[in-house]
């Protein structure tokens, strides 16, 4: 592994030559830029999660019975529920015409929520809904996720996209175990966050399992370390040396994504497949070359 420190000498020595206050604080996030495009163009075994796992709450739950005083009203159930403060939610009554919308969890307890509202008292049974939010990943690291499955489902759930989710959300309203999925990116805080939308709304807690892809580490201190491997840094190099020699130093690291450079990617790729990944063996040619081990097809049985 590499500091940064050595990774900006490379820079330096490839052809930067601003080495200014501004200059040098341009050299990592230039090299920050380098090493996440170079994440991106091929599954490096370093970046490949399988072991993804999320667990998501029933969005609907029976109440026993509701009380209002001083602006605040509070729900009761029989047994735990899985709401949290900040949730958005509707409640509707079964035994009398009673209901409220859009309201925001305030408070929790074991057995009931709590939120600010002017409704008198009353008493009912009924349903609280969770606006479809579903879950954000944890780790907001992620780039890409890849197979998401549930328990008791042996084929992967269907990816949708934004569009495709809404129309579905809005017009087909469900409840039960999700077939689908849809990845959404949430900037509303400091951080950006990975989050996945499912659908239908589960009807009882579930557990969902995913592959993902994350980024490189960020750099920021000369001593920090990348996660970029040395067996690799041949190809880091050239990738400087690409977008040293573009234009504008390449800011959109198109260079990257050039057909010769992209042979490199797939020549390092080759001899750093992760174990876990199959082996596909190359097309017979007709000058019937040798296949080396890493290109034939191969089962391995520990």
């Amino acid at each position: 592994m590499k500091t940064l420190a050595q990774l900006k000498a490379i820079c330096q020595y490839s052809g930067w030559q601003d080495n200014t206050t501004t200059g040098l604080v341009q050299l990592t996030n230039f090299i920050n830029e380098t090493l996440q495009t170079l994440s991106t163009l091929a599954p490096w075994p370093e970046y490949t999660k399988t072991n993804g796992k999320v667990s998501c709450a029933a969005t609907s739950k029976a109440f026993a019975s509701v009380s209002a005083s001083t602006g605040t009203v509070t729900v009761v159930f029989a047994t735990a529920h899985s709401f949290i403060v900040g949730d958005v939610v509707d409640i509707v009554g079964l035994n009398t015409d009673w209901s409220e919308t859009d309201q925001v969890i305030t408070a929790v307890a074991s057995l009931s929520i709590s939120y600010v509202s002017s409704a008198s008292s009353t008493t009912t049974t009924g349903t609280v809904t969770k606006h479809i939010d579903n879950t954000g990943l944890t780790n907001t690291n992620i780039w890409k996720v890849g197979a998401v499955i549930r328990t008791d489902r042996s084929v992967p759930l269907d990816e949708l996209d934004a569009d495709e989710y809404l129309e579905m959300k809005v017009y087909h309203a469900a409840s039960g175990q999700p077939n689908y999925y849809c990845l959404q990116r949430d900037t509303s805080g400091s951080t950006i966050l990975t989050r996945i939308l499912i659908y239908p709304e589960p009807s009882s807690t579930l557990t969902l399992y995913y592959t993902y892809y994350v980024y490189p580490r960020v750099l920021s201190a000369d001593t920090d370390l990348t996660d970029w491997p040395d067996t690799r840094l041949h190809l880091l190099t050239q990738a400087i040396k690409y977008r040293l020699a573009a234009q504008d130093r390449d800011a959109s690291g198109a260079a990257l994504y050039s057909a010769e450079f992209i042979a490199m990617v797939k020549k390092a790729y080759g001899y750093s497949r992760p174990s876990n990944r199959p082996f596909i063996a190359n097309s017979s040619s007709y000058n019937e070359t040798q296949t080396s081990l890493r290109n034939c097809e191969k089962t391995f049985v520990v």
